[in-house]
C-alpha cells in the first residue's frame, strides 16, 4: 500500500496496522494536517528580516484508490468522499489515478462509457468540488464525439467540468479501444501552472 502528499506523513504508529501487521494508510485529512512549508505568518517573518521572496503554496492530495471495474456509481461515491477528505486536510488540488471513474479493466473499456453530457456521474463530483472549494483532476475512460479516450477531467468550483487532456501514449491493449490525444494541456491554480499527463505520458 502506498500513499503520498505534499506534507510530511505522520509517524507510522499513528496510522495503525491491519491484521497482517502491515501499515494501514491514514486518511488524506490526516496526511494533509501538517502545515505547509511557507505560511502567511512565515512570509511576514521573512519580510521582517529583509527577505522579500514570496513563496507560493499549493497543497496537493494524490489519491491511490481501487476502483470497481465497471461500477461508475460506486467509484464516483468513493471519489466524492475522497474530495471531502482531502479538503478537510487543507488540500487545494486533488489528483485521481487513471480510469478512476470506470476502473482500469478491458471489459469495462469495451462496454458503455460515461460522457460529459450525462450529469449522473459528474454531478456528485462537481457538487463535492463546489462545496469544498478544491480543484480535482479525475481521470476516466470517456466516450466523446464518437471516440473513446482516457481523459483527465478538471473539476473546478463554480465551473463546468472540462475534459482537458487525453492520454497520448497508449499501450498495446489500449490502442484497440482508445484514440490517443493530440495535444498537451495545463492549468493554473494558486499562481502555479500544472501540466497534465496520464500514466506512460509522464
Amino acid at each position: 500500500r502506498r500513499w503520498s502528499s505534499t506534507g510530511r506523513a505522520p509517524p507510522l504508529a499513528s496510522a495503525g496496522c491491519d491484521r497482517q501487521g502491515g501499515p494501514v494508510p491514514p486518511t488524506l485529512a490526516a496526511l494533509l494536517r501538517h502545515p505547509p512549508r511557507c505560511t502567511a505568518t512565515r512570509r511576514a517573518s521573512h519580510r521582517a528580516h529583509g527577505c522579500h521572496t514570496d513563496h507560493v503554496t499549493c497543497r496537493i492530495a494524490t489519491v491511490q484508490m481501487e476502483a470497481v471495474p465497471g461500477d461508475v456509481d460506486a467509484n464516483v461515491a468513493r471519489i466524492t468522499h475522497l474530495v471531502h477528505d482531502a479538503a478537510a486536510g487543507g488540500a487545494d488540488l486533488v489528483l485521481f489515478p487513471e480510469a478512476a471513474v470506470t476502473g482500469y479493466d478491458d471489459r469495462a473499456f469495451a462496454g458503455p462509457l460515461p460522457d460529459l453530457t450525462a450529469s449522473g456521474w459528474r454531478s456528485p463530483v462537481q457538487d463535492a468540488v463546489d462545496r469544498t472549494g478544491v480543484t480535482a483532476v479525475v481521470n476516466s475512460a470517456l466516450e466523446r464525439d464518437g471516440c473513446r479516450a482516457l481523459s483527465d477531467v478538471i473539476f473546478t468550483p463554480g465551473r463546468e467540468p472540462l475534459a482537458a487532456y487525453d492520454k497520448q501514449h497508449l499501450h498495446d491493449s489500449e490502442r484497440a479501444v482508445f484514440t490517443p490525444g493530440d495535444h498537451g494541456a495545463s492549468f493554473v491554480l494558486n499562481g502555479l501552472r500544472f501540466a497534465l499527463s496520464v500514466c506512460y505520458d509522464a
